[in-house]
């Protein structure tokens, strides 16, 4: 069966982690500490045995054998060790005869096995005999005649006192970390839920709503992660929206107006004016040419949008680029008497994206011709940087403010009160061209007009394909 839920799955590694790790502890302390432990009490036994030989010689060292009152000293003594080491105890003769024992039936029959001797002490494990583990015999002298002391006792006290008190800490060490881990588990899949339902409110077209956690592991990493990624589709969704609105004016306007121009080219034609009719018609022309620049346009920011956009790099000279794309544009600077200033170095070779970079090149040039006034200048720069290069493009204009700074790189976006043709879409494009690749672009007043600085970063070795 394939088990779905993580809570469970969760619970069963751990409860798997934890029967491991208490069988190594029951392995390990069988293995090490029983013997050390059965070693201890062997010896403690041996010790205690040895000096209660010595008070068996004490109470028959005077007497007679047959003495009634001796014999019943002695056993009483007998009976009281039998109590104390829970075993039989017993007197033998050198000929090997029961001479007094601690329980009334007899001895019984075994064999021994691993024998050793300490100080006279003859000590070994016992066998086929299921209530005793050890034999004890030491030589003792009762009434002046040769004995032996000997008891049967079983090693209990492990099984008796240890092993049990061991086992009962262990179960209770098992129980205490399952029932903790009950909130620790819920604590792990509880935020998961929150995350699952954020993404089934955002899947469903809630996209304003956030995971509220504030954690400092995984999860809430995730849960931040989440919160960034909503924030972004929001923002993009109001992008696409914010656009495919402007376009709609943007088309509307000139559409309205070639609707216009032919219905009055046409009426003029038929009142015989042809001159009218031929400047309502170029009028047509320019706002056609104009809706293909928006339609263009449009469909560039699309490419980025999708990501697939001047994603190939060759070798450049960045500015015989510069210098070709300002021939292009040496006509209007002849009609506007405009005065041109260039800084450029003679070559500056680096990988780029040719179509990219010729698209920021034209149409920063084109912004600054359109805009500049009558008779003022543009300023063109490029330079080599440790990062890369940097095109900077100034033209004389008046000071913007801070607003509009803000709105230059949005689509469609023109200044305030200006009347110039164009779309509102080169430095919006200039603006994606730049950032998609790692760069950026600044915009700055400068004493007599506006500057625009594109940052151009070298890119990695493993982009610098052709």
């Amino acid at each position: 069966m394939r088990i779905n839920s993580l809570y469970t799955k969760i619970m069963l590694s751990f409860f798997t982690a934890l029967a491991a790790g208490l069988a190594c502890i029951v392995i390990i302390f069988i293995l090490i500490v029983e013997n050390r432990f059965n070693k201890h009490v062997q010896n403690e036994l041996i010790a205690a045995f040895r000096i209660t030989s010595k008070g068996v010689e004490l109470l028959a060292s005077e007497g007679n054998i047959d003495d009634p009152v001796a014999h019943a000293e002695l056993r009483h003594y007998i009976k009281d060790l039998d109590v104390i080491f829970k075993g039989q105890v017993w007197l033998e003769k050198p000929d090997g005869t029961v001479f007094l024992s601690s329980r009334p039936r007899t001895v019984p029959k075994f064999t021994i096995s691993n024998e050793k001797y300490q100080d006279r002490l003859f000590y070994a494990d016992v066998k086929g005999l299921p209530e005793a583990d050890f034999y004890f015999a030491y030589p003792v002298t009762v009434f002046g005649h040769n004995a032996t002391l000997a008891m049967l006792r079983r090693d209990d006290i492990y099984y008796r006192d240890a092993a049990p008190f061991f086992l009962m800490v262990v179960q209770a060490v098992g129980i205490f970390t399952l029932l903790l881990a009950f909130p620790v588990i819920r604590r792990i899949t509880v935020p998961l839920r929150k995350l699952e339902e954020g993404a089934l409110r955002c899947a469903s077209g809630d996209l304003s709503y956030r995971v509220d956690m504030k954690r400092g592991d995984e999860v809430g990493r995730v849960a931040r992660a989440f919160n960034v990624m909503a924030d972004s589709v929001e923002n993009m969704l109001r992008m696409k929206q914010e656009l495919m609105a402007n376009v709609s004016h943007e088309m509307r306007s000139p559409l309205a107006r070639i609707r216009v121009a032919l219905a009055i080219a046409e009426m003029r034609i038929e009142e015989g004016r042809t001159e009218d009719a031929l400047r309502h018609l170029a009028a047509v022309s320019q706002e056609v040419e104009d809706l293909d620049s928006a339609i263009g346009g449009v469909i560039e920011l699309s490419r980025f949008d999708a990501g697939g956009a001047y994603r190939v790099f060759t070798s450049c000279d960045l500015a015989e680029m510069v210098r070709s794309m300002l021939q292009r544009y040496a006509p209007t600077i002849d009609m506007k008497q405009l005065q041109v200033e260039v800084d450029l170095p003679e070559h500056l070779v680096q990988d780029c994206q040719k179509e990219g970079f010729n698209a920021i090149i034209k149409n920063l040039l084109e912004n600054a011709v359109k805009f500049a006034e009558q008779g003022g200048f543009i300023r063109i720069e490029l330079a080599a940087e440790n990062a890369g290069a940097v095109l900077a493009v100034s033209n004389s204009y008046r000071q913007l403010s801070e607003k509009e700074i803000s709105l230059l790189f949005q689509p469609f976006s023109r200044g305030v009160g200006e009347d110039v043709p164009g779309t509102g879409l080169g430095l919006a494009l200039v603006e994606r061209i730049a950032v998609d690749h790692g760069g950026g672009v600044v915009v700055e007043n400068i004493e007599d007009g506006v500057r625009f600085a594109v940052r151009l970063p070298r890119p990695r070795k493993d982009e610098s394909v052709s």
